[in-house]
């Protein structure tokens, strides 16, 4: 059966979505020829012919990569959804030339033109990253990806790992890409974070209701914050329960309250029941909250960082609008955090398989004609 976000809150993030025991040798190469090692190593691996990464073979690949080639169809398949998503829910076009445009200008402006990352690092364990602390040893380029449209296979691909990542089903198992293989624990991890924020989301959201309800006063955004930080807290306590949790959230729902003791016992078992039943992968707020935070991540990765943060062709108010569907506008901070850690597995990602990832394109085979309309 698969872990859902409530595992989280019930194993107090002891118990993961699954335990990924591999055994690797982590290999730091620089340049152009670590990303030569990379796809030699990777070709070996998937018995790949020589020149696999400078001949298009999608019959080949797509044999040989079985799984990878599911991956990037179905993230394909998905690509108008989250466009028509977008453009509801926020009113931004991720085909828009202009959008684009904005984007890597804000990308250039921020840091300048973006390399092929001087190190990368093959296995499970963090790539790139600020120089060791000590000042013994190389710094270490934290690769970015530049802006991109949703309808290109590096639109396919970022928002391909959202989905992993997003979903409540675990990301990592035998289903996984073979492009992927060497991200499992990065992806396993950013897995857990993101069903983190769907419960501090989850349950900020129902304080507030709570609240509500009761004729209360919605918490101001500095308490909000403050709550948002606590519980974020709360979960990675290890002896954290269900229920010390549910009472987390009714001591923020009464906090201005003043309630007989036989009634808060009472009030306190319905909010648990009420977060439960919020916190069921089939309910619709449940997918609503998991929709917005994987929209706001789509947003980030195809954007960049350095477009929201400048607010680049209005990209922020587009992130602001998604999480606010769900009052999740406190979660932003973390939301860019999280994005920030799957970018650099992109960027990663992108330069050693792009011509995987360019081959096995499931929007190249579809008519121009069917590309949503780009605004100029």
């Amino acid at each position: 059966m698969a872990t859902c976000a409530m595992d989280i809150v019930c194993a107090c993030g002891q118990k993961g979505l699954m335990c990924v025991c591999v055994c690797v040798c982590v290999v730091q190469v620089k340049g152009d020829g670590g990303i030569t090692y990379l796809r030699n190593k990777f070709g070996s691996i998937h018995s790949l012919p020589s020149g696999w990464d400078t001949t298009s073979n999608a019959t080949l690949l797509g044999q040989r990569l079985p799984r990878t080639r599911a991956w990037l169809d179905r993230a394909g398949a998905a690509a108008s959804g989250i466009h028509g998503y977008l453009l509801t829910a926020a009113q931004v076009d991720l085909n828009s030339d202009a959008l684009l445009a904005a984007a890597a200008q804000a990308a250039a402006d921020a840091a300048g033109a973006r390399a092929v990352p001087v190190t990368l690092r093959a296995g499970l364990r963090a790539t790139g990253g600020a120089a060791p602390s000590s000042g013994t040893g190389p710094a270490v380029a934290t690769p970015t990806p530049a802006p991109a449209k949703l309808r290109t296979w590096q639109g396919v691909v970022r928002t391909g790992v959202v989905a992993l990542v997003s979903s409540d089903k675990p990301a990592v198992g035998p289903a996984l890409a073979e492009t992927l293989a060497w991200d499992a624990e990065r992806i396993h991890a950013a897995q857990n974070a993101f069903q983190q924020l769907v419960v501090v989301t989850a349950a900020l959201l129902l304080v507030q209701q709570t609240r509500a309800r009761a004729g209360r006063p919605a918490l101001p955004p500095a308490d909000a914050a403050a709550a948002r930080k606590r519980l974020m807290v709360v979960l990675s306590d290890p002896s954290m329960s269900l229920t010390g949790l549910v009472s987390e959230l009714y001591r923020l729902a009464t906090s201005d309250a003043t309630t007989p003791a036989a009634d808060a016992v009472a009030e306190e078992a319905a909010l648990g029941t009420a977060f439960r039943a919020l916190m069921n992968p089939s309910s619709a707020a449940f997918t609503s909250i998991s929709n917005a935070l994987a929209a706001a991540l789509s947003l980030h990765l195809l954007l960049g960082s350095a477009a929201v943060a400048a607010d680049a062709g209005g990209s922020a108010g587009a992130v602001a609008a998604v999480l606010g569907r769900v009052g999740a506008a406190t979660m932003a901070d973390d939301v860019a955090s999280l994005a920030q850690k799957l970018a650099t597995l992109c960027a990663v990602s992108e330069n050693v398989f792009g011509p995987v990832y360019a081959s096995l394109d499931p929007l190249t085979s579809q008519s121009s004609s069917q590309e949503p309309q780009q605004s100029q």
